[in-house]
């Protein structure tokens, strides 16, 4: 029974596969804005890994880390996307690394993470 409707298959799976296009928003029509080439987005102030981040208020929070020496960070920024630019926020009250960040009723709650460089960590269970 199959056989019998194998080259409908076929002929559905070709059209279906030609018809969709790159698969990024196909058949959407093009419109001014997907025309216009994207800027880069402005570079982190402070170099960093293993940051924790989350959005607020239409921006990005960015929050601890390691800075390049290995060293825990107290740093946090805050990227504004309308504006590509980068703001600084106060100093966590720890330098922390690896940590959760949440955004709950528009406040941003830091949660666990690790204290001291990557030889000498020590877990948090602060939250703030």
């Amino acid at each position: 029974m199959i056989r019998r409707f194998l080259p409908a298959l076929v002929v559905l799976t070709v059209l279906a596969a030609s018809c969709a296009g790159d698969g990024d928003d196909a058949g959407r029509p093009t419109t001014e804005a997907d025309q216009q080439p994207s800027a880069e987005p402005a570079d982190l102030p402070t170099p960093r890994t293993e940051v924790a981040g989350a959005a607020w208020q239409g921006a990005i929070v960015v929050l601890g880390g390691l800075n390049a020496d290995g060293s825990p960070s107290v740093l946090a920024h805050v990227f504004d996307p309308d504006g590509n630019d980068w703001a600084p926020l106060p100093d966590l009250p720890v330098a922390l690394h690896h940590t959760a960040v949440v955004v709950l009723e528009g406040r941003v709650w830091v949660i666990g993470g690790y204290t001291g460089d990557l030889s000498t960590s020590s877990a948090s269970a602060r939250v703030f």
